[in-house]
């Protein structure tokens, strides 16, 4: 498809797979990406001072970044460690878990999955990746999108099946994107979320600049010529 940037509402794309990441879209259409999942976050809760504890014992003297507390590649391991010291998951689940890490493999898809489906231990850790989630979007959008617009939720761990609905059912995800009684509360009740459902937005994404590049880029003088006496 052709897609061409438009003015309008800015928006915000906030993506977390292996990593974490956004880049938002101002109203000119002009498109700022950025490694807004290195930034640290600030727990709220007795559970997340612990949790950040022990990430602070694992990596002492660095900033613990929102990617290394949630993101797919390490960040669901460390807070499945973390969980399964104060509740134990279901049998198979370890046994699922040992599996992927010999295969070297991420656990994410595991803990979805057993989360979704009902596993104690498995909701634990996702409420706790839905209160990190949340509150680093709003740190996001209140640094991107000054005058409002709309953010879009992407990638793996977002669109494993039956999550986005979890995260709004059974997590804080909502309440610290608002936080209600904090500085502009008002401005994130407007703001809406969408959840991309499409696994293959990145792939069509990629096909748009390719094409959009060979469009904008300069024709060979060879070739120049030889259309020219054609």
């Amino acid at each position: 498809p052709e897609v061409t940037p438009h003015p309008g509402p800015a928006l915000l794309a906030v993506s977390v797979g292996t990593g974490v990441g956004s880049a938002s879209v101002d109203r000119t259409g002009r498109a700022h990406p950025a490694e807004s999942g290195h930034v640290a976050w600030q727990p709220v809760t007795v559970l997340e001072e612990d949790y950040l504890r022990s990430l602070q014992r694992l990596r002492p003297g660095i900033p613990i970044s929102v990617e290394l507390s949630i993101g797919g590649l390490r960040g669901i391991d460390h807070m499945y460690d973390f969980m399964t010291t104060r509740k134990k998951p279901g049998p198979y689940i370890q046994e699922h878990v040992d599996r992927f890490r010999r295969e070297h493999r991420g656990i994410g898809p595991v803990i979805t999955a057993a989360a979704v489906g009902g596993d104690a231990c498995c909701r634990e850790i996702m409420r706790l990746f839905g209160a990190i989630l949340g509150q680093f979007l709003r740190s996001t959008v209140l640094t991107c999108m000054s005058e409002g617009g709309s953010v879009w939720l992407t990638s793996g761990v977002l669109q494993a099946p039956g999550i986005c609905d979890l995260l709004v059912s059974d997590t804080a995800f909502l309440e610290r994107f608002v936080a209600t009684g904090a500085e502009h509360a008002e401005l994130m009740q407007e703001i809406p979320l969408y959840a991309v459902t499409d696994r293959q937005v990145a792939v069509r994404g990629a096909f748009v600049l390719t094409r959009q590049s060979a469009a904008q880029a300069p024709v060979p003088a060879h070739v120049r010529r030889e259309h020219a006496c054609g």
